[in-house]
């Protein structure tokens, strides 16, 4: 029996459209991080810092920054219990960043790993 039902067409070009359980909260943070920090009306608070330091020197400060940045974004979230672990590497020269990441769902207690690559040059996020 699911938990969680939701609906999304991104990255399918036909049905079935639904999606269940813990490839809807994937989906979900997903959508969270194409949102930039300030960029949410009412809530400026909401999004992520990441699009504003494409470009920017990944230094250890950097570092720290994205992967606070993230874990807010995961607490906004009550499906997903924890990151459990955060990764972050240059991407193409200083035009984009990658982050491997593992994330832990609250309600089954499974584990997720995504390898993510923010394309600062495409505007764009892609899933390895």
């Amino acid at each position: 029996m699911s938990i969680y039902k939701g609906f999304s067409t991104i990255d399918r070009d036909y049905g079935p459209y639904h999606l269940r359980d813990n490839v809807l909260i994937i989906r979900d943070f997903l959508n969270h991080l194409y949102i930039r920090k300030g960029e949410k009306l009412m809530n400026p608070n909401f999004g992520t810092i990441i699009w504003q330091s494409l470009f920017e020197p990944l230094t250890p400060a950097l570092r720290t920054a994205i992967t606070d940045d993230l874990n807010n974004l995961v607490a906004y979230d009550p499906r997903i219990k924890s990151l459990n672990r955060v990764v972050i590497n240059d991407w193409s020269g200083g035009q984009g960043i990658t982050l491997d990441i593992q994330i832990a769902f609250a309600a089954t207690n499974e584990v997720a790993n995504l390898s993510l690559v923010f394309d600062g040059e495409n505007k764009s996020i892609s899933v390895l």
